[in-house]
């Protein structure tokens, strides 16, 4: 280790247990504080400081702060002093006291660079990322080569969501040293979250050489390789994590969910089956569990699990949401409405029970029910970009506050932009406010999006009709009965546009 690093970790780590019974132990090499003070009072002021460690070692925190309180009568100026009584006021829980204390260690030696960390820290604890950043620019400033302080300095930045800053300098912390796993790691975070995956994945992928045992890591790398849609690689970088980490449920997690998202249904099954043998009150596991059984049409191996867990008296809101949905996909609507509304009334303030109850009473055509559960989900979450749609687009159906319709859907593709179902929904509201050129290019591009969904293409006809494109509507209402054939609606439609299209007959002329 450098000779900087070292004082560094004197300073950081060191200081934060007792401390060092000598003053120059806590001094950045080459530089003492000359200040003039007479021999029996320096003597006294480092008496009681020596005193104060020793008390807070013990654990005596009181003891220890009035120590340092009566040292700093005998020597008001010496930083070290007023340093230590800042920490330990602060590790007292005397934030206020500990500010002020640190400011003027500062103040009165402004090249004594541990105080400088030290209200630095209050900063960070406090919140007030900019005074700390403050504090350890100039502490970089004046320690160039101490790259833990500008690591520091760049996580800071992270708080303060500068990512490109602290990018740069993590980018020159692993140019001079490139044996560090953690300065590859953290540069990779921020790559991550400035989506610059390529990179992410090369700094990490060095953080594994030089770590290899560090399950996090690898966790890290397959997450990344997940986020790149590279799954067949996330699930090896999972699987070593869990080699490394056998007992580190959320591994599992990464790992059965990255097994499903690459359609090893069986393995992901296995992987949540594993989680609830090391943690059986899983709740999120039990429900992926009870969506693998679903997505594997095992609807009794679902309802088994799901009653088990009831009978055992584990009964929730989101097991009733999950027996819903077995009971909804089993077509047996009586229980499944029973469920839902089973699920309001363990949880009223449960979102999702909520949205599944109006979609039942939808399915039973009760649609003031309906749309009373969907705003009652959107109050208590107003972010769900199904649920915006869903109230969004049954509004515009009905033909009512369609301006508020018109908001609702936009706010659902905000959220989601390349959703074809919400753009067919945003086309359509479009059309019933009569703005047909809008509406014909947001269908057109719900078109090109999904391919296979009949409402969409008899829409998309119904926009062409009424731009008078009356073959292009022919084409696209075929379209839709392409798709479903039981449709006497579209039937119609085509059946007039037909006639409509057919040439009027020439009259004769009479001899």
């Amino acid at each position: 280790m450098k000779t900087a690093q070292r004082w560094w970790t004197a300073v950081v780590c060191g200081s934060l247990l007792a401390g060092c019974a000598h003053r120059l132990a806590l001094l950045p090499p080459g530089n003492p504080i000359e200040t003039p003070r007479s021999l029996t009072a320096r003597q006294a002021a480092y008496a009681q400081y020596t005193r104060g460690l020793l008390l807070e070692r013990r654990g005596r925190l009181g003891e220890a702060i009035r120590a340092y309180r009566d040292a700093l009568e005998f020597d008001y100026h010496a930083p070290e002093i007023s340093t230590r009584l800042g920490a330990a006021l602060l590790r007292a829980g005397q934030a206020e006291e500990a500010l002020a204390v640190l400011q003027r260690a500062v103040e009165d030696q402004p090249g004594y660079l541990p105080a400088r960390v030290w209200l630095a820290q209050w900063y960070s604890l406090a919140g007030r990322f900019d005074e700390a950043i403050q504090q350890y620019e100039a502490i970089v400033r004046e320690r160039p080569d101490e790259l833990s302080a500008q690591a520091t300095l760049a996580d800071l930045y992270v708080l303060r969501g500068d990512l490109a800053r602290a990018a740069r300098i993590y980018e020159q912390l692993v140019t001079e040293d490139n044996d560090s796993a953690l300065f590859h790691f953290n540069l990779a975070a921020i790559y991550s979250r400035l989506q610059r995956f390529p990179e992410a994945i090369r700094h990490l992928s060095r953080a594994v050489t030089l770590n290899p045992t560090s399950a996090m890591t690898h966790l890290a790398l397959g997450f990344v390789y997940e986020l790149t849609d590279n799954l067949p690689a996330a699930i090896g970088e999972y699987e070593r994590a869990v080699k490394l980490e056998p007992l580190n449920i959320g591994v599992y997690h990464h790992l059965a969910r990255a097994y499903y998202a690459h359609q090893e249904l069986d393995k992901a099954v296995q992987q949540y089956q594993l989680i609830l043998d090391l943690s059986p009150h899983d709740v999120e596991a039990l429900l992926a569990l009870v969506r693998m059984y679903l997505a594997t049409d095992q609807l009794p191996e679902a309802e088994r699990l799901l009653q088990s867990l009831i009978a055992q008296g584990r009964d929730s809101a989101e097991i009733q949401v999950a027996l819903g949905l077995v009971y909804r996909t089993q077509d047996r609507p009586d229980e499944a409405l029973a469920a839902f509304q089973r699920a309001v009334t363990l949880a009223e303030d449960y979102p999702l029970a909520h949205f599944y109850l109006a979609a039942q009473y939808d399915d039973a055509g009760l649609r003031a029910k309906t749309k009373e559960h969907l705003r009652r989900s959107l109050a208590l979450d107003p972010e769900q970009p199904e649920v915006l749609n869903y109230l969004g687009y049954i509004q515009v159906e009905e033909g009512v506050q369609l301006e508020e319709s018109l908001g609702m859907i936009q706010r659902a593709l905000a959220l989601e932009p390349e959703n074809g179902a919400y753009l067919d929904s945003l086309g359509w509201a479009y059309y019933k406010l009569g703005r047909y050129a809008e509406a014909l290019k947001e269908l057109e591009h719900a078109a090109a999006l999904v391919q296979d969904d009949p409402v969409i293409q008899e829409h998309l006809g119904d926009v062409y009709a009424r731009l008078g494109r009356g073959v292009e509507a022919l084409s696209a209402w075929r379209a839709s009965l392409a798709l479903k054939q039981e449709q006497p609606a579209v039937q119609h439609k085509i059946d007039e546009m037909q006639h409509n299209l057919q040439p009027t007959p020439s009259p004769s002329n009479g001899g």
